[in-house]
């Protein structure tokens, strides 16, 4: 309500909508459930879990972002339970 958008902001930031809509959504939507097909439950619950620490891992790596030692952790404890469900199953 207080910002007036112009149409040469969004024309700016069309490049980005676009590549995060495609990409970011439709191909990362298609991959995950071509890879499931394949998987049994168990295993699709895992990855699904550790969707956020691959996302984190690849915004540092192509974002450049730097991870919060708060980030860090939780994504170390995420991956580590899914590994020990893992080997325990």
């Amino acid at each position: 309500m207080i910002e007036e958008p112009s149409a040469q902001q969004f024309i700016a930031i069309a490049p980005g909508i676009l590549f995060l809509g495609i990409f970011g959504t439709g191909v990362s939507f298609a991959l995950a459930a071509h890879a499931q097909r394949g998987l049994g439950i168990c295993a699709t619950a895992i990855i699904m879990n550790l969707e956020s620490v691959f996302t984190a891992v690849a915004s540092h790596i192509v974002m450049g972002e730097v991870l919060a030692l708060a980030a860090l952790g939780g994504g170390l404890m995420i991956l580590a339970g899914g590994l020990i469900v893992q080997l325990k199953g």
